[in-house]
């Protein structure tokens, strides 16, 4: 069987622009990209570092608001106990309703 061999001729110029014009595309896409990346890399870094900042503040607030919560339950703490005294010692005073509902009781 034989071959056939063809040559095939014309104008590739525009070809060659078409593919140009792509590589100038795919340049431009890829600059905007790394730009784009690079950009949002440095936000992300930004806000880090406002976090990073913010952190130790929170910190502080919590322990100041968890030590005035302590201070108010000390505070109740030792009412409390000063009003149980008060009561032991108006106790020993008063009549208990047990003598009271008990006439039978003796002491």
């Amino acid at each position: 069987m034989s071959e056939l061999n063809f040559k095939i001729t014309g104008d590739e110029s525009e070809l060659k622009r078409f593919l140009e014009n792509v590589a100038k595309l795919q340049k431009q896409t890829n600059d905007q990209l790394a730009k784009d990346i690079s950009s949002a890399l440095n936000m992300e870094q930004k806000e880090r570092k406002k976090a990073e900042k913010a952190t130790p503040d929170q910190r502080k607030g919590s322990q100041d608001v968890v030590a005035s919560i302590n201070d108010e339950v000390k505070a109740r703490a030792t009412q409390a106990a000063s009003d149980y005294g008060r009561a032991a010692s108006d106790a020993n005073l008063s009549i208990l309703p047990f003598y009271v509902i008990n006439p039978f009781y003796r002491l």
